[in-house]
């Protein structure tokens, strides 16, 4: 499930080979110019550039990744309670690009995350992105120990976070997560400090 997809979630289907896509965004339009997109099943220049990237030579692997969106939902993920048509079913990986960046502070960006990660079977795993805005008003500042807070209450482990620095003087960095739902895995009883035999 892709939240906030806006009209690329194809561009991260690529990657994810995906069988069932479900694209979210509160933007009707823009919806269905992904709509459109998948129909076609044709890949445009930002899509071939992605399938090299991702090493798909086979030329149905665009046309399989547009037949792999099951539905688009229109929900405002940054807002309220999500839809029955969301929470009703669980999913493997949920993934937002961009989304969580425009909540407006530390308690709304917490609260939308753990939100967001319960549309996840146990188990399952999130990817997301946000980027770091040069005007910072009205938006929250993103941190580690801010993604860590929110992943704790969601549930969520995370195993990759990083904050990667950008040349764009407009969004100078943005932040990068990986993250499983369930608890950290114990360290095998091997590999745990034993004190030495009296």
């Amino acid at each position: 499930m892709d939240l906030g997809c806006g009209s690329e979630s194809l561009l991260w289907a690529i990657a994810l080979r995906a069988r069932h896509l479900v694209a979210v965004d509160v933007d009707p339009a823009r919806l269905e110019i992904l709509g459109q997109f998948a129909g076609l099943g044709r890949p445009r220049g930002v899509h071939t550039t992605a399938l090299a990237l991702c090493g798909r030579a086979d030329p149905d692997d665009f046309p399989a990744r547009c037949r792999s969106l099951a539905a688009r939902v229109r929900a405002d993920c940054l807002t309220g309670p999500l839809p029955a048509a969301l929470t009703e079913s669980t999913v493997d990986l949920v993934t937002q690009f961009g989304l969580l960046g425009l909540c407006r502070d530390d308690e709304h960006f917490t609260t939308r995350f753990a939100e967001i990660h319960r549309l996840l079977t146990p188990g399952g795993w999130a990817a997301g992105a946000n980027w770091v805005t040069h005007d910072p008003r009205g938006r929250v500042k993103l941190t580690s120990r801010l993604y860590q807070n929110a992943a704790a209450r969601a549930g969520v482990h995370l195993p990759h976070l990083t904050r990667i620095t950008t040349a764009d003087p407009e969004f100078p960095a943005v932040w990068t997560y990986v993250g499983k739902t369930g608890r950290t895995p114990s360290c095998p009883p091997h590999h745990r400090h034993q004190p030495p035999p009296s």
